[in-house]
């Protein structure tokens, strides 16, 4: 998806903030419905009779992945935001 994307950019070549800004929205939108569709799956085979999930590193300080994810399920782990950061 980030390559496809990539290639997107050279190719169209934004010229404006809103282009950008939209590219950025949608590419953000992609990637975390993906991550619900993988969440979904991991709770339809799993169920609520295991471990807790856990949510971390720095897409987990996002508030719409974190508002989404606890939608799907309270059995979830997910730190506060000061400890989701990435390691750069």
């Amino acid at each position: 998806l980030k390559a496809e994307v990539s290639r997107f950019v050279e190719t169209s070549n934004p010229k404006t903030l809103k282009e950008i800004s939209e590219i950025a929205s949608a590419f953000q939108c992609a990637a975390f419905d993906h991550l619900i569709i993988q969440v979904k799956k991991y709770f339809t085979k799993f169920g609520n009779n295991i471990a807790p999930l856990v949510v971390s590193g720095g897409v987990a300080s996002n508030a719409d992945l974190r508002n989404r994810l606890f939608k799907l399920s309270s059995n979830l782990i997910i730190p506060s935001k000061e400890f989701c950061v990435d390691n750069g």
